[in-house]
C-alpha cells in the first residue's frame, strides 16, 4: 500500500513540529500540521535561537539553510567581564571550528527560523491554522484528534510538539494515569526551576558602544549574571540571570507580571552590562521584555500508545546563548525530528530501509483524508518504533540537559571569573577526556596527590583589614617564602563562615592548599580565618581573634608607641631556613578537645616547608614557640605565638650553651568560630603515598642510585673456559692446513676474510 495511505498528525508549527513537517513531506510519508493560532509563526515576544553545527548540516540537508543565508549570524567571540565592569578574559571558542573547516555556530530569530521551515515546505496545504486540540481517542486502528470548532482529524500517529505546557502532553499525562500508571516519576519531580531569567531585546541606539555582530559579552557578579549578544542587525538580545529561593517544581512554578519585571529590573539596575552601560540604561529603552522563570528536566517517557512527544515538551534545557559547551533544545528538537521520521520510515520499509522516497502526492484536503489501515502500523509496531525513538534521543537530552545545568551553575556562581578563563583553556571538560597532552597535565596536577607537595599559602585582606593584621599576614609571609602569596588588594565578598566559594576559587587559581584571611569588624574585630583546602573544597577552617595591639579603645599615644614598636620587630628570616616549633601548654595534648589538635595540625602544614632528610645545624637559627594558657572552665584559652632566635656561646664543655633572644612581633589570639572538617573527607585527606626511594619488601639485587635511578643486578653462574667448542662458533674458522689443536698456536681468521676467501674459491656452476 502507498505511503500516503499513512498520516500522522502533528500538533504544533513550533520549531519541532514544523522541522518534522519538512522531514516528513521529504520521505513522502502524509502530515497534518495543526496549530491554534491563526497566523503560523506568531510570537508575542521574539528570542535568540542558537544553532550548532550538527544542527546546521541537517538544515543544510533538508534544503532550509539556504533560506536564511541572509538572517543567519555566526557567533564570534566571547568576553567576560567582571562585577567592576573590567574586562576578565576574551577568547574565540570556535577555532577548532575554523581550523577543521567545520560550519560555524549560528543565531536565529526564531520568527526566521520558523519562517524558513515553512517556506521549505512544498505543500503548504497541509499546514491547518485556528486549530485548538481539545481531546483525542485512539485504538488499535488508528487516532481521532477533536478541534475546539469541532473538525476532527485522523492518522495512525499523534505527535505533540505543542510545547511544555501543551495540550497533548497534558491529555497523553491523564490517559497514563487512567491506565494506572504513576505520572510522578514520568514529569513531575523532574521539572524544576532554580533560576529565573529578564530577557529583553533593545536597540543599540542611544548606547555608546561598539558591538560586534555574534559577539557575547557575559559580567559576572556574586551570584547572578549579565548577558548580551548583539545577534541581531540593528537590536541587542540581553539577559540578566537570578536564582530564584527557594526553587520551585512543576506544578508550583511561578508566573511573573509585568510589574513584578519591573520591580525586577530595577532592584538590579546598576548592575554592569560590557563596560559602558547598565542593565538600568538598556532597560528604559526595551522594545520588548519579559521576566520567566528557567525550567529544567527531562521527561522519562515520552509515548503512550499511538501518542508520542518531542521538542520542548519533553525537556527543558537552560536556554541562555552563552552556554558554549552544550546543545540546546532546539537543536536536539530537530535530530528528534530527523530521528522520528528515520524510524518510521524503516518500520514502512522493513525489507530495504534505505529504500528511496517515491515522487510527492498531489494536495489533499486535510479534513476529508481518511487513511486506510496499514497492517505494518499496527500498535505493536507503533509501540516498538517509539521505543527506538525514545531510546536513542533520551540518554542524549539527559546528557544535554545535566551539561546545561553545569554550565548555569558556573557561570552564575561566586567562581565565574575564574571559570570564564578556565573555558578558554579547555581545562572543563564534564567527565569527558582531556582534548590534548597539555589540559591532561593540568588536570593530573589538580588531582589530590598520595604524595603531597610543599603547601602553598595564600594570605588575603578583607574589606577592612587594620595595621596589626596586615602584620600578622605579612610575618607570616616572611616565614613561609618562598611557599606563600600575599595579595594587598582588599577583597569586599569574602566571608568565609558563610560563604566558600570565593575563598575556592582563589585558591585554586592560585594553587594554594592554605588560605590565611584577615578582617575586622565591629561584631569580630582583628580575626585571622585559617582554612585548609583539600580537591578544590574546603576542608576545614578556624578563627583566631588578634589580642592586644589594635583593639578598640586603646588610647593614641599607647597605639601609636605600639605600632613603632612593631616597625622595629620586623623579622627577617632567609629563604630556605625552616624554623623549629614548639608546641607548649597541655591544652594541645588534650584528646577531649580536637580544636587545638586542628590548629597544631594547621601551624605545621603552614611553617612546615619542603620536607628533607638532611639537615644543616646551621640553618636551624629560629624557633616558633606556638604557647597555649592553662584552660579555664567557660573560656577558650589564648594562644601566644613567639619567635626567638637561637645563639650559642661558649660552654667551657663540647656542647655550645643555647640562648634564645626574642625577635619579631607578639602575636596573641583566642580561638573564635571553628568547622571542622567532615570524617570521610578527612579520611581521604590523611591517605598517604609511598616515597620514590619506600619498598614494602626489599627486592633482590635491586637498588636505587642517588639520584634516584633503578639499578639491577643479573647473577651468572660459573662458566668453564677450557670447555668452549671455538671451532664451531660462527666467528672463528681454522686456516686450511692445520688439523691438530696440539701442533701450537693457530691463527685464526676473521669473518670478513672467511667471506672474502670463500668468493675466490667458488666457482659458479650453471
Amino acid at each position: 500500500m502507498p505511503d500516503r495511505d499513512i498520516r500522522v498528525v502533528v500538533v504544533g508549527a513550533s520549531v519541532a513540529g514544523l522541522a518534522l513537517a519538512v522531514c516528513l513531506e521529504q520521505a513522502n510519508i502524509d502530515y497534518v500540521l495543526l496549530e491554534r493560532e491563526k497566523q503560523i509563526g506568531f510570537l508575542k515576544q521574539d528570542s535568540l535561537l542558537e544553532l550548532p553545527p550538527n544542527g546546521l548540516r541537517i538544515l543544510d540537508e533538508l534544503g532550509v539553510l539556504d533560506r536564511l543565508r541572509k538572517q543567519k549570524i555566526p557567533a564570534t567571540y566571547e568576553t567576560h567581564f567582571g562585577f567592576n565592569g573590567k574586562q576578565l578574559v576574551s577568547f574565540d571558542p570556535y577555532k577548532s571550528f575554523r581550523e577543521n573547516g567545520e560550519p560555524l555556530v549560528t543565531y536565529f530569530e526564531k520568527k526566521d527560523l520558523l519562517q524558513g521551515l515553512r517556506q521549505s515546505l512544498n505543500d503548504e496545504s497541509k499546514i491547518v491554522s485556528g486549530k485548538s486540540v481539545v481531546s483525542y481517542s485512539n485504538d488499535e486502528h488508528g487516532i481521532t484528534v477533536r478541534t475546539a470548532d469541532g473538525s476532527s482529524f485522523q492518522g495512525d500517529i499523534l505527535v505533540g510538539a505543542d510545547g511544555f505546557n501543551g495540550t497533548v502532553k497534558s491529555l497523553l499525562l491523564k490517559e497514563i494515569a487512567q491506565a494506572g500508571e504513576s505520572t510522578d516519576s514520568i514529569d513531575g519531580p523532574d521539572f524544576s526551576s532554580e533560576y529565573k531569567c529578564l530577557s529583553a531585546t533593545s536597540p543599540f541606539h542611544p548606547i555608546d558602544h561598539d558591538f560586534e555582530f555574534g559577539h557575547t559579552y557575559s559580567s559576572h557578579f556574586n551570584g547572578y549574571l549579565t548577558s548580551v549578544i548583539a545577534a541581531s542587525r540593528n537590536r541587542m538580545h540581553w539577559y540578566l540571570f537570578v536564582p530564584s529561593i527557594p526553587t520551585t517544581k512543576v506544578p508550583n512554578l511561578p508566573i511573573f507580571s509585568t510589574e513584578e519585571a519591573e520591580k525586577y529590573a530595577q532592584a538590579y539596575s546598576e548592575a554592569k552590562m560590557c563596560q559602558d552601560f547598565t542593565v538600568g540604561d538598556v532597560w528604559n529603552t526595551r522594545l520588548q521584555s519579559s521576566l520567566s522563570p528557567i525550567i529544567e528536566g527531562v521527561m522519562k517517557k515520552w509515548s503512550h500508545g499511538r501518542v508520542v512527544l518531542m521538542g520542548n515538551a519533553v525537556h527543558q534545557l537552560s536556554e541562555q546563548q552563552v552556554f558554549r559547551n552544550s546543545l540546546h533544545g532546539t537543536n536536539l528538537s530537530i535530530e528528534e525530528a530527523v530521528v522520528l521520521t528515520n524510524e518510521l520510515h524503516a518500520s514502512l520499509h522493513p525489507a530495504n530501509p534505505s529504500s528511496q522516497p517515491k515522487p510527492k502526492s498531489t494536495p489533499t484536503d486535510p479534513s476529508t483524508t481518511t487513511p486506510a489501515h496499514h497492517p505494518i502500523l499496527n500498535l505493536t509496531s507503533i509501540t516498538e518504533l517509539f521505543s527506538k525513538y525514545q531510546s536513542a534521543q533520551l540518554p542524549r537530552a539527559e546528557l544535554v540537559q545535566s551539561m546545561s545545568r553545569q554550565m548555569m551553575d558556573m557561570y552564575i556562581s561566586t567562581t565565574a571569573p575564574i571559570m570564564a578563563e578556565a573555558m578558554k583553556s579547555g581545562i572543563y571538560h564534564f567527565g569527558e577526556k582531556a582534548k590534548n597532552p597539555r589540559t591532561a597535565r593540568i588536570l593530573k596536577a589538580r588531582e589530590p596527590q598520595l604524595i603531597e607537595p610543599t603547601k602553598r599559602t595564600l594570605l588575603l585582606h578583607g574589606p577592612k583589614c587594620p595595621q596589626p593584621l596586615h602584620h600578622v599576614l605579612k610575618t607570616i609571609h616572611a616565614l613561609t617564602k618562598p611557599h606563600s602569596i600575599l595579595f594587598n588588594k582588599k577583597n569586599e565578598n569574602i566571608h568565609p563562615f558563610e560563604n566558600t566559594e570565593s575563598l575556592e576559587f582563589l585558591a585554586g587559581k592560585n594553587e594554594c592548599g592554605i588560605v590565611v584571611f584577615g578582617s575586622s569588624n565591629k561584631k569580630r574585630p582583628n580575626c585571622v580565618t585559617v582554612v585548609r583546602i583539600f580537591d578544590g573544597k574546603v576542608l576545614d577552617m578556624c578563627e583566631m581573634m588578634l589580642l592586644g595591639a589594635g583593639l578598640e579603645g586603646q588610647g593614641e599615644t599607647e597605639s601609636e608607641k605600639q605600632k613603632e614598636s612593631m616597625r622595629k620587630m620586623q623579622l627577617d628570616v632567609g629563604v630556605g631556613m625552616k624554623p623549629m616549633m614548639l608546641f607548649a601548654g597541655s591544652a594541645w595534648e588534650d584528646s577531649t578537645s580536637p580544636v587545638y589538635g586542628m590548629v597544631k595540625s594547621m601551624m605545621l602544614d603552614m611553617f612546615a616547608g619542603d620536607e628533607t632528610d638532611k639537615i644543616d645545624v646551621e640553618g636551624l637559627q629560629y624557633l616558633l614557640m606556638v604557647a597555649a594558657e592553662e584552660p579555664v572552665e567557660g573560656t577558650q584559652p589564648v594562644i601566644h605565638l613567639r619567635w626567638y632566635k637561637l645563639r650559642t656561646k661558649k660552654s667551657g664543655q663540647k656542647l655550645p650553651r643555647v640562648e634564645l633572644d626574642e625577635v619579631g612581633p607578639k602575636f596573641d589570639f583566642r580561638i573564635g568560630r571553628v568547622r571542622e572538617a567532615e570524617a570521610e573527607a578527612m579520611k581521604e585527606a590523611m591517605k598517604q603515598g609511598k616515597r620514590p626511594n619506600e619498598e614494602g619488601r626489599t627486592k633482590k639485587n635491586i637498588s636505587m642510585d642517588t639520584i634516584g635511578d633503578k639499578i639491577g643486578r643479573v647473577h651468572l653462574g660459573r662458566q668453564d673456559l677450557t670447555q668452549l667448542q671455538t671451532r664451531k662458533m660462527k666467528g672463528l674458522k681454522r686456516r686450511a692446513g692445520v688439523e691438530d689443536e696440539d701442533e701450537g698456536d693457530v691463527d685464526m681468521m676473521d669473518v670478513d676474510e672467511i667471506s672474502e676467501d670463500d668468493t675466490r674459491k667458488k666457482a659458479r656452476v650453471d
